[in-house]
């Protein structure tokens, strides 16, 4: 294990105090054993982008645990958020214009 170090980056200063909770241990190169101060242990795995947790999955975005296991190997967190919330997504989403549309009563 290369050794735990605390975030620098951008995206994980809301995590900063659940960090302080988690504590990566054993891990193969892709999956994490992370246990937390109330005594449980869930597991990450960062290359399928999975946390026994739940979060990861449901949103996208790597949870405590997650952002634990990835500082664990010296990337980054925002490597492995879902690409719906990169600011590519955003600019093909609503690059197409808008048109304006008349009010219900004026519908055929």
């Amino acid at each position: 294990m290369k050794g735990f170090q605390r975030p620098h980056g951008t995206y994980v200063h809301a995590f900063v105090g659940s960090l302080n909770e988690t504590r990566p241990l054993l891990h193969d190169g892709t999956t994490f054993e992370v246990d937390t101060m109330d005594e449980e242990r869930k597991l990450v795995n960062i290359g399928k982008r999975i946390c026994s947790y739940g979060r990861w999955q449901f949103n996208g975005i790597p949870c405590a645990h997650a952002c634990a296991a990835i500082y664990t190997d010296q990337l980054i967190p925002e490597g492995f958020v879902d690409h719906c919330y990169r600011k590519e997504a955003y600019l093909a989403a609503y690059s197409p214009v808008i048109h304006a549309m008349p009010g219900v009563k004026d519908w055929p």
